[in-house]
């Protein structure tokens, strides 16, 4: 398997900016084995392989930083939120990845977003509690995903959720119910046209 398989197509306070064809929104579901991500022309796994802690971590975060230049004046990253519930192991490697991936991100000028899961899940369905099968069939229904990759199909509604924020033309139309659950958002303090 390739390292990076390309795969099928202040909290709640920031006022919407108007965007512009000028703003590239990223989504991105990190994970140790499979981090899926959604650009303007891309969605793809950055998967690591056998690579083990700070060299898998390395990886992950140069795999999604040498994407982030190839559009647009801004960028802005909308990556899930840690879950502090979790208890599927690897709980300091996987916090380790999510703060090297946002000091990155951080560090090259991009606004991010952080989506809790559940923000992630209400989006997507319009239920907090939804299972990842739940996500995905939203994401081939609403967003034409045609992939069976739960970190892609995330990652596109979590670039979903930026597009929505920033009022571009290419985010898809919601229930109410759905789109409240952008409160939930930590967002970057203005992201402009």
């Amino acid at each position: 398997m390739t390292p990076s398989t390309p795969a099928a197509a202040g909290k709640g306070t920031a006022a919407p900016a108007v965007a512009g064809p000028t703003v590239a929104v990223y989504g991105l579901d990190l994970s140790l084995t499979a981090t899926g991500f959604a650009g303007p022309d891309e969605t793809l796994v950055i998967v690591p392989g056998k690579r083990k802690g700070l060299d898998r971590l390395r990886f992950i975060v140069d795999e999604v930083s040498r994407r982030q230049d190839e559009y647009g004046d801004e960028q802005m990253f909308v990556v899930e939120g840690p879950s502090y519930g979790s208890t599927n192991g690897h709980q300091h490697e996987r916090g380790g990845l999510w703060w090297m991936v946002y000091d990155r991100l951080d560090h090259m000028g991009c606004r991010i977003a952080v989506a809790p899961p559940a923000t992630l899940k209400r989006y997507a369905t319009g239920r907090g509690g939804a299972g990842k099968a739940e996500v995905m069939s939203a994401a081939w229904r609403r967003l034409g995903y045609e992939g069976h990759d739960d970190n892609v199909s995330d990652a596109l509604w979590l670039r979903q959720i930026g597009l929505a924020h920033i009022g571009h033309p290419d985010a898809v139309a919601v229930p109410q119910l759905h789109q409240d659950a952008l409160a939930g958002v930590a967002w970057p303090e203005q992201v402009a046209a």
